[in-house]
């Protein structure tokens, strides 16, 4: 009520002076949180200081995508290129559409679940799912068998991964004043520990040669980042979000699972003239299975997010193709399919994947600074078609077959998934307040649907390839791929009917009405809740349930969902 108090005040001001508030607090949070202006690296630095709990949650993720990312490069890669040789983009793409499938399925439930309890919880969940699929080769050994066995886990533990745990963690434990540069600031240090996690391997067994490498070490120093991984989880402090905005709008959304209806629709229906529950198991169909339904009404209700998750499929699609065909086509580019060594394979594998990581994390923070200067919305339509254009940098492998250019290529592709920065920026400023990790996974159900159309595409294109004789010429889906990604601008490029982008589009006279909007919301939901404590006292049987999109804060998002609400409810 203190911020709602605040956010009303402004709304009695005049434009004029709101405005001016509106640009004197926001210079002054810059020169806060930009070191006085000195720079994306200052910036990001300063923020990671003052915010110990976003820290320890960059260092968490990057623990968990390290310890993924070194049993795919140095175990699993390895395999599928001697078992499976040709048939490589097509059997990962095969895979790939499982994973989607129940990534898409289960995103929306995973998501709703993180809003609902403790967030660690939800991602050491989505940890232990990525970390599990290698650890079978313990049973199985590296055999064909093994690989069969591990695939079949990693489409099992995919159930997580639509949810961007991680990212609405980051979310929760920082200001909406900040989360332009602290999403810069996740991708960068994630990437940044990505690089000196599984560079330490390539220097000890590949460069250096000071031991020999064998699966069990690699297994052995991926279960020791699994270990840091839950310790460094279970040392965030999520119980300050309640003191910010986004904890505001947390406490609202508890308040209103905790409502009676609420209760009784979750735990079961109250039998005619009895006070008895009906078991949930006797719930319609329909009741069940709201919670994967749910994502879907937000992804198609909701004016922004709609548009939103139309880009991010386009980039998601084009992604996901160069991602499945990258790996067989580095090797083949090399000549390395089908007669490459084991170490041979290993070093490609590492140099396709720690250089760009390496060299991207300049463009990270730049893009999460810009995102705060420039505004959200304008840095993402700019950065769509520069993206794409990096899409085509894959094509001169094929003149440049050496394996010097190979870091080259892979740091463009790299660069490509800058336009998601301010994209996870957008969509954590677009969601209604308390619903942000929904609104993620409703994002990430989108990216996986992309992800599933995009590995059923390499499979129904790989025999027409054959068929003209050009199925080693991986090279034809970059320039495809690089016109769907351009195509990604076309979602963003109007404003949405009536309500515009608000306050995500960086303009000042959208943030003042985000701001007021905000204000007439929580008026109303302090009206609401009054007369529903009037009620209870005169009449225990009546009850007055709240709006599920009304909310007090700004938090969330950021005040923008407030004005979608009540413009569209008014």
């Amino acid at each position: 009520f203190q911020a709602a108090s605040g956010l009303q005040r402004r709304a009695a001001m005049s434009p004029t002076s709101a405005a001016d508030t509106d640009s004197s607090e926001a210079s002054s949070s810059d020169s806060e949180g930009h070191g006085g202006g000195k720079g994306p690296f200052t910036a990001a630095c300063n923020l990671l200081c003052r915010n110990r709990e976003l820290c320890k949650v960059v260092v968490a993720s990057g623990l968990q995508q390290s310890a993924a990312a070194v049993a795919d490069t140095f175990i699993i890669s390895v395999l599928a290129g001697t078992i499976w040789g040709q048939r490589m983009a097509v059997m990962n793409s095969t895979f790939g559409i499982a994973i989607n499938v129940i990534a898409s399925v289960a995103g929306g439930p995973f998501g709703r679940l993180s809003d609902k309890i403790d967030r660690r919880l939800a991602a050491a969940i989505f940890g232990l799912g990525s970390f599990m699929p290698v650890w079978v080769v313990i049973v199985f050994g590296p055999t064909e068998h093994g690989l069969w066995a591990i695939m079949c886990l990693k489409v099992v533990g995919s159930v997580g991964t639509a949810a961007n745990v991680p990212l609405a963690l980051a979310n929760d434990v920082t200001g909406y004043q900040d989360r332009e540069v602290a999403t810069g600031a996740v991708f960068a240090g994630v990437n940044m520990l990505n690089v000196i996690l599984n560079g330490l391997p390539v220097l000890i067994f590949l460069v250096f040669k000071w031991l020999r490498t064998s699966w069990q070490r690699m297994l052995a120093y991926q279960l020791a980042l699994c270990i840091l991984y839950f310790i460094v989880l279970c040392s965030v402090d999520v119980g300050s979000r309640f003191d910010s905005d986004e904890g505001m709008a947390r406490k609202n959304s508890i308040f209103r699972e905790m409502s009676p209806k609420n209760l009784l629709a979750r735990r079961g229906r109250t039998r005619k003239g009895t006070d008895s529950l009906v078991p949930t198991a006797t719930l319609p169909p329909v009741e069940r299975f709201k919670a994967i339904r749910e994502p879907l009404r937000l992804i198609f209700g909701h004016k922004r997010l709609r548009r939103l998750c139309a880009s991010a499929f386009l980039l998601a699609f084009s992604g996901s193709v160069i991602m499945t065909v990258s790996g067989q086509f580095h090797f083949q580019s090399l000549g390395l399919l089908p007669y490459g060594s084991v170490g041979e394979l290993q070093l490609v594998a590492a140099i396709g994947m720690l250089p760009g990581q390496l060299l991207v994390l300049p463009g990270y923070l730049l893009t999460g600074y810009l995102s705060k200067q420039k505004g959200t919305l304008t840095l993402f339509r700019k950065l769509i078609p520069i993206t794409a254009f990096l899409k085509l940098f894959g094509v001169l492998l094929i003149i440049v077959s050496r394996l010097w250019f190979l870091p080259l290529v892979v740091t463009a592709e790299s660069y490509t998934g800058l336009a998601m920065v301010p994209l996870m920026r957008l969509v954590s400023a677009v969601a209604p307040p308390g619903r942000v990790g929904e609104a993620m996974s409703a994002v990430g159900v989108s990216m996986q649907i992309a992800g599933l159309v995009g590995n059923a595409f390499v499979i129904l294109m790989h025999p027409l390839l054959k068929t003209i004789h050009m199925e080693k010429q991986l090279w034809i889906y970059y320039p495809i791929c690089a016109g769907l990604h351009l195509c990604a601008i076309f979602p963003v490029m109007g404003e949405p009917s009536g309500t515009g982008w608000g306050m995500a589009s960086g303009k000042v006279q959208d943030q003042v009405v985000g701001y007021a909007s905000a204000g007439i919301v929580a008026r109303r939901w302090r009206a609401r809740a009054r007369e529903s404590t009037l009620s209870r006292e005169s009449d225990g049987s009546r009850r007055v349930s709240f709006d599920e999109h009304e909310g007090v804060s700004p938090g969330g998002g950021d005040g923008e969902s407030s004005t979608e609400s009540s413009g569209e409810s008014g």
